[in-house]
């Protein structure tokens, strides 16, 4: 069998866990293309993960940077991730071989800082991947930014919005499906769940939405058998919602401020598993779920 990569990030360093039985080089869906993995499930194909890790489990380890609470995404044989200087907000965005660790290439993006929760950094949300390049995005409280880059670095467009009103910082990440990259931004003031070209990063659709307390729920994909793909969102203000994928036209949405069972913000992201949706309310101790039917 190959051996094939899995990475973690700790602390200011990323780590390389090689284990056995992920399958075949060429077996399509090995990347890990965005936060959580495979649609947000965090399911992998290794088969013998150990319970415990030691330093005979690990390839290679490299220091970054910076620090950051993001995830890595690996495309075939690179891995992506962000982290951040915490005195001054630059952020930085890095490749690493898979094979060897080495940094490929680093991009800087100056920043200004801001407040934020104590247990997170300006290096929070997690780059998505696809074939053609890499996407991340971050907020200050003047703007959102939504920007992408070719697998060499190159920058290839930039999407700017006014403002980000959330009392502890961002933290939701981009999602791509077929040609497009899709960014939920929900918050206290202008919000919506828009699709950009992830080519050219024009505006594909753009579906407004009720500002209310800042969730941290990154988007899943729906398919069902005969019918159109749905982007599924998690927020405060607008409950579980289903937007079509191709077009931002809103399917159905159950809660919302009116109907939220919990009333506070959704944290975990939402799941597609066993035909049902799956996403999680709760705030400081307390918590309820909420399961609905695909159909709506």
């Amino acid at each position: 069998m190959m051996r094939k990569p899995v990475t973690m990030l700790k602390h200011s360093w990323i780590f390389l866990l090689v284990f056995v039985g992920l399958g075949s080089a060429d077996e399509p869906g090995r990347e890990w293309t965005r936060f959580r993995g495979p649609n947000g499930t965090g399911i992998g194909r290794a088969e013998h993960v150990p319970v415990k890790w030691t330093e005979k489990d690990y390839n290679w380890k490299t220091r970054l940077p910076g620090e950051g609470h993001s995830s890595p995404v690996i495309w075939e044989d690179r891995v992506f991730i962000t982290c951040s200087d915490e005195q001054t907000a630059l952020r930085m965005v890095l490749c690493l071989s898979v094979t060897i660790g080495q940094i490929l290439w680093r991009r800087d993006y100056p920043s200004d800082p801001y407040r934020h929760h104590q247990d997170t950094s300006f290096a929070a949300s997690s780059p998505a991947v696809d074939s053609h390049g890499v996407y991340v995005t971050w907020t200050t409280p003047k703007q959102v930014t939504l920007l992408g880059l070719d697998q060499t670095g190159t920058q290839q467009w930039l999407r700017e919005w006014d403002m980000f009103d959330a009392k502890f910082g961002s933290g939701v990440s981009p999602v791509c499906y077929e040609k497009l990259v899709i960014l939920a931004n929900d918050h206290r003031a202008d919000s919506f769940v828009v699709a950009v070209n992830s080519r050219t990063g024009k505006t594909q659709w753009k579906l407004k939405q009720t500002p209310g307390k800042t969730p941290y729920a990154t988007p899943c994909i729906l398919e069902l058998d005969g019918k159109q793909p749905e982007i599924i969102t998690v927020s405060t203000a607008n409950g579980v919602s289903a937007i079509k994928a191709r077009t931002g036209e809103l399917s159905w949405t159950l809660g919302g401020i009116a109907g939220n069972p919990a009333r506070e913000r959704p944290v975990c992201s939402p799941i597609v598993a066993d035909g049902k949706i799956l996403g999680v309310y709760g705030t400081g101790g307390s918590w309820d779920d909420e399961f609905c039917n695909p159909t709506g």
